[in-house]
C-alpha cells in the first residue's frame, strides 16, 4: 500500500504538472474530476475496463482538453496486497490497450 501511495504521489506531484507545463495529453484519473453535464451527455459514459481513460480519449477526439490542478486533494483507495495490485494493473493494461486501439487515431 505504501509503494502504491508513493507511486500516486509521484504521478500527481511530478508527472501531471510536467504534462500540464508542456501541453501534452492529460488523462482523467478515476479518483476525482469534474466535467460539465452537457459535455458528458454529448460524449457519453464508457463501458470499458478503464472508463476514465476512455472518457479522456473521447474528449480529446472531440476537441476538448483536460486541465489539471495541483490544488485539489482527494482520498484514493489503494490495493492492499501485491496480488491485488497485479490484477489491477493487468485490468488497466487491458483497458488502456483496448481504448488506444479504438480512440487513438481520432485523437
Amino acid at each position: 500500500t505504501e509503494a502504491v501511495r508513493a507511486e500516486y504521489a509521484g504521478s500527481y506531484m511530478v508527472e501531471r504538472p510536467f504534462q500540464d507545463a508542456v501541453g501534452s495529453l492529460k488523462m482523467i484519473a478515476g479518483t476525482a474530476y469534474m466535467i460539465r453535464a452537457d459535455i458528458l451527455r454529448e460524449v457519453g459514459w464508457g463501458t470499458s475496463l478503464t472508463e476514465d481513460w476512455e472518457l479522456t480519449l473521447k474528449l480529446y477526439a472531440r476537441g476538448y482538453k483536460v486541465a489539471y490542478t495541483p490544488w485539489a486533494e482527494t482520498p484514493a483507495e489503494c490495493v492492499s496486497t501485491f496480488a491485488r495490485l497485479a490484477r489491477q494493473r493487468m485490468r488497466w493494461a487491458e483497458g488502456h490497450t483496448f481504448n488506444v486501439r479504438k480512440w487513438f487515431l481520432p485523437v
